[in-house]
């Protein structure tokens, strides 16, 4: 299981402090490099497990037809103290890596397959996210 974290950081448990995400920015209509890409409709996290699950599930419905880039990455820490522990004593331990998404920030992107079959992988895809989410698909390329 190839779960993505960051190699090294200066401190693993930060401060967590409220972030402010833009919650006016419109949502991106064109895609980065890919013809075909899943769009998030909300502002949220997504942590490691998802991305990783996202991940799996393209590659298997693509098989080896698209490419895939996969844009956000998970670089904040989320923390949890054990079940049944006093108060004090610390910070909790690393519970999973996430990553803060903005509203029409572009998830994935695919290109060099059929739009049919981009489609339907990016639709299970949309399942393993957390977030509301939309396809933007560019129907003018034709393979």
């Amino acid at each position: 299981m190839m779960l993505l974290f960051p190699k090294n950081i200066k401190w693993l448990k930060t401060y967590s402090r409220r972030k402010k995400l833009l919650s006016s920015r419109n949502p991106i209509s064109l895609c980065l490099r890919g013809n075909f890409s899943l769009v998030s409709f909300e502002n949220g996290k997504i942590n490691n497990k998802q991305i990783e699950s996202l991940r799996r599930v393209l590659r298997r419905t693509l098989k080896k037809q698209g490419k895939i880039w996969i844009n956000p990455f998970p670089q904040s820490v989320i923390t949890k103290k054990p079940n049944e522990s006093r108060l004090g004593k610390g910070k909790g331990n690393v519970k999973i890596w996430a990553c803060l998404i903005r509203k029409g920030e572009v998830l994935v992107e695919v290109k060099g397959c059929h739009w049919v079959k981009a489609k339907e992988a990016l639709l299970k895809a949309k399942s393993k996210v957390s977030l509301n989410t939309f396809i933007d698909l560019d129907k003018n390329i034709f393979y």
